[in-house]
């Protein structure tokens, strides 16, 4: 068996992860979106759009309901 994952006939034994990857803040990702918008967007309409898509996508928890609201605030004011 030594030989075989050696010629690479057998996956590697799996390792556990060192540190688990920190997912963006609901206000990260907001401002990361508003910075790609082109200046001369609709940002409501745009921001309606994102709050559909989120919708769509039934995602659950803190940070998509923090995620929308930012969204739906834009495309309301």
């Amino acid at each position: 068996m030594g030989q075989a994952r050696q010629y690479g006939l057998t996956p590697a034994p799996s390792r556990p992860a060192l540190f688990k990857p920190r997912q963006p803040e609901p206000e990260e990702v907001f401002l990361a979106w508003l910075m790609w918008l082109p200046a001369e967007a609709d940002r409501q309409q745009a921001a309606a759009r994102e709050v559909s898509r989120i919708d769509a996508s039934e995602a659950k928890g803190e940070g998509p309901a923090r995620l929308r609201a930012l969204f739906a605030d834009l495309a309301t004011n």
